[in-house]
């Protein structure tokens, strides 16, 4: 974690000189949140997706992230770094690239006579997100991600490592509220 925060900080402090938007959201995986999947045994359970986010006047975006879903015993961590494209007055395409640590611990998976099977992998994934803004400093977010998922193809040996996920989030823009600090 501590790497990821000085990655951000550093590409952060090139950005700062023509940053114009700082950015919060919350959110989270659509189906694991409402319906559940098959690690969920088909049950809700909370999958939770936080994001920070600056944007500068050249349409780029950066940020660092963590997407958090404690049932499976699963923490991605990311930095993300994309290009936004303005379709209407509202609405934003973003397309990104998603460097990442996945941090499994507990004994996921069930096979492992209770001992705690801690790992980190690193990963990577792309992402899509339609960013809608009605709103002053409040905008929606539905995010399609594929990630790799090391950690699948470790643990399982899974042939197809290669997963999509679809996250709603609500962001606000902190830009008016750092500025007032000033």
């Amino acid at each position: 974690m501590k790497n990821y925060l000085l990655v951000f900080a550093l590409v952060a402090s090139a950005f700062t000189y023509s940053q114009n938007k700082i950015t919060f959201s919350l959110g989270g995986d659509i189906r694991n949140c409402l319906v559940g999947s098959n690690p969920t045994e088909n049950k809700p359970k909370a999958d939770l997706l936080f994001k920070l986010t600056i944007q500068n006047d050249r349409m780029m975006e950066i940020g660092i992230g963590a997407e958090v879903f404690p049932h499976i015993d699963y923490t991605k961590v990311f930095v993300t770094v994309g290009r936004r494209i303005n379709i209407l007055n509202n609405f934003d395409i973003i397309g990104s690239v998603e460097p990442s640590i996945i941090d499994r611990t507990g004994t996921w998976g069930g096979e492992s006579d209770g001992v705690d099977l801690y790992r980190s992998y690193v990963s990577a994934g792309a992402s899509l997100t339609l960013r809608y803004k009605p709103f002053n400093n409040i905008f929606f977010e539905a995010q399609g991600n594929f990630t790799y998922r090391e950690d699948l193809k470790a643990r399982y040996n899974e042939s197809k490592p290669l997963k999509p996920s679809l996250y709603f989030s609500i962001g606000i823009d902190l830009s008016k509220k750092i500025r007032r600090w000033k």
